[in-house]
């Protein structure tokens, strides 16, 4: 997809609110090649992905009735429906790295010893449904008076 300038720095906008959200940026400590401890940055969602879910996220709230053409070009949209475009954006992300998780689940045995992970996936899955519900109903109750909310203004 292209995007204008001005979709591009709305696009920004939400991508710094949808790391936030999901505390997607971190640091992790390694070893420079002079043996140094050095901190790296260690993101869990790339930058393509994210900028993918916020795209998904705006359809989603396009598609549902009333039916809308909202973009990213409108910035007076963009910063007054920031939070239920990133929290659609998030909802992805979470359910994408569940499915993730879960193949990474597995008890592990070595000589007598065994390793079980953390049920990382179970908790991300539980969130993601609780925020769908939570989600569907905002984005339902916004879309019923969207039309005279913008007639207002």
């Amino acid at each position: 997809m292209s995007f204008s300038q001005q979709a591009y720095d709305n696009i920004n906008k939400l991508l710094k609110l949808l790391k936030t959200r999901l505390n997607s940026t971190g640091k992790i400590k390694s070893i420079d090649s002079f043996g140094n401890e050095i901190y790296v940055d260690c993101d869990i969602f790339f930058t393509d992905q994210l900028t993918d879910y916020l795209i998904l996220s705006l359809s989603w709230f396009n598609q549902t009735p009333v039916f809308t053409s909202f973009s990213f070009e409108d910035t007076v949209f963009v910063e007054i429906f920031s939070e239920i475009i990133v929290t659609g954006a998030a909802i992805q992300a979470l359910a994408a790295k569940s499915l993730i998780e879960k193949g990474r689940e597995f008890a592990v045995t070595d000589d007598g010893v065994t390793l079980n992970p953390p049920n990382v996936a179970d908790l991300m899955h539980t969130q993601f449904a609780l925020l769908l519900d939570y989600h569907v109903l905002r984005l339902r109750e916004i879309k019923k008076d969207i039309v005279s909310f913008f007639n207002k203004s």
